[in-house]
């Protein structure tokens, strides 16, 4: 069901694609289904939840060695998993859809995010690189930049 899933949201997208076309296309009963997934949040849920420990256990085999050459080893083993369909783009879209930071599907996400990113900040630490805290530069510039403009012609006061 999973594989099924991951195919269909990732050429549709998450709200493209409703339970019961999934429930065919993977060749499952529809009692099946829902007795493992009580509802399509937690087939979207799911999904990350199986892929995590994959991808962790992908970086753990890269051969120890310099923090410099694992952290480029790091990334040639995303760039391989990023040339499959996965469900990765659709959950970006999903979690800009869902506000709620204490949803499944976000603290799922979250959770793998903050994984890599400690990952190879650990890598690069061990590297010499000093460690970033809080937001990167690109990001504390792009919030910056976006505080200071002006706000477009047609929401101005009139006055302003």
């Amino acid at each position: 069901m999973l594989d099924t899933a991951a195919r269909l949201f990732y050429a549709e997208g998450v709200h493209g694609v409703g339970v019961d076309r999934i429930i065919a296309e993977a060749g499952v009963a529809k009692a099946t289904f829902y007795h493992h997934l009580p509802a399509k949040n937690e087939l979207v849920r799911a999904y990350p939840d199986e892929q995590s420990p994959q991808q962790r256990a992908t970086a753990a085999r890269i051969p120890r060695a310099a923090p410099r050459d694992m952290a480029l080893a790091t990334f040639d083993s995303v760039d391989e998993l990023g040339r499959e369909p996965s469900i990765g783009l659709p959950l970006r879209q999903r979690r800009g859809r869902v506000p709620d930071p204490d949803h499944p599907v976000r603290q799922a996400i979250a959770e793998h995010r903050r994984w890599f990113r400690e990952l190879l900040r650990d890598l690069l630490v061990a590297d010499g690189r000093r460690p970033v805290h809080g937001r990167s530069r690109h990001q504390r510039s792009t919030a910056k930049r976006r505080a200071n403009q002006r706000p477009p012609r047609w929401c101005r006061s009139v006055n302003g």
